[in-house]
């Protein structure tokens, strides 16, 4: 199956420039486009943003390997009362 994606707006690249950092996550980008109100986007997804940063060159938030553990040992904590840091 192919799913055609358009291009986003060029008003869109300050939020996926802040989403592409990681300063915002992909639901919260999706809700400021949504909160822009431009026909045609009236809906987007988490998943769109993904893809729209990807698409005008940002790429994705990329967290660094001590990041990642440390958010892996706090999930780990959260559900399981253990610390596998």
């Amino acid at each position: 199956m192919t799913i055609s994606l358009k291009p986003p707006d060029a008003r869109f690249h300050p939020i996926l420039k802040k989403y592409s950092e990681g300063r915002i996550s992909a639901y919260d980008a999706a809700c400021e486009i949504q909160d822009m109100g431009l026909p045609g986007f009236d809906d987007p997804s988490a998943s769109e943003v993904v893809l729209w940063a990807k698409m005008v060159g940002y790429g994705i938030p990329t967290p660094t390997e001590e990041e990642a553990r440390h958010e892996a040992a706090a999930i780990l904590r959260r559900t399981t009362g253990r610390d596998e840091s």
